[in-house]
């Protein structure tokens, strides 16, 4: 087994401009994100609150943001959505969904997904295939799963995926913003990600929105997409 590919995405987006004119020119972490895209040419999925967007008009996207895909997070930073009761989680991403579509069009649709707090939507199922989500994106943590049974936490213990009801579950490789404290050089961060190559078929790779804007946080996002390409790895 050796890694091919990896996947990319920004939680608690928080901040989506309220005009088409606006969301090219107003929000720094948005002209971060369009520079990684032009530099590498890669796919990134941004997870928003619902609750923020819901006032926003239709956007056309530029050529450099074409490879931006959107997905529902939670309903706002307060509420995970495992606090949920299940009908009111499905409202909450259904919601999300036809955001996505009405403001985006429905080509920028994420097909992975990760629920803030790393929530697991295990009643979720059929509603997550029939919007066209095929993997959900679990904790970076020891802890690998905080709802599913034994047999999904021994499958991503050795594999770092699980499979049910149609759907992928992904363990979480990478959260930028703690590799350095983590690791502390990027030498030993190289040697991290050359483990996670030999030893998984995709890594999965997240920040957030207000980590975008540390210095040290874009310096190590850039780092790493810099050695995984080298090792010939694509953004899916």
């Amino acid at each position: 087994m050796a890694a091919s590919r990896f996947h990319f995405s920004i939680d608690d987006v928080q901040s989506l401009p309220q005009t088409n004119d606006a969301f090219h020119t107003t929000k720094p972490y948005l002209q971060i994100i369009e520079a990684l895209i032009e530099k590498y040419k890669i796919k990134i999925d941004l997870y928003f609150f619902v609750d923020n967007i819901k006032n926003l008009q239709p956007v056309q996207l530029e050529a450099s943001q074409k490879l931006l895909r959107f997905g529902p997070h939670a309903p706002n930073h307060s509420t995970p959505p495992h606090i949920l009761p299940p009908a009111e989680c499905a409202k909450f991403l259904q919601e999300g969904f036809e955001l996505v579509d009405q403001i985006f069009g429905s080509d920028h649709r994420s097909t992975w997904l990760r629920l803030h707090y790393f929530s697991e939507p295990v009643e979720q199922h059929e509603l997550l295939r029939k919007n066209g989500i095929t993997h959900l994106l679990l904790t970076d943590k020891p802890a690998l799963t905080y709802r599913m049974q034994d047999d999904a936490y021994q499958d991503l213990s050795n594999f770092g995926k699980y499979h049910t009801d149609g759907l992928v579950y992904l363990s979480s490789h990478i959260r930028f913003e703690n590799l350095i404290a983590v690791f502390h050089s990027k030498n030993a961060i190289r040697h991290y990600l050359d483990r996670l190559i030999d030893t998984r078929e995709t890594l999965v790779l997240f920040t957030h929105e207000i980590n975008l804007l540390e210095k040290e946080t874009l310096s190590i996002i850039e780092f790493c997409i810099d050695y995984l390409q080298s090792r010939g790895l694509e953004a899916i």
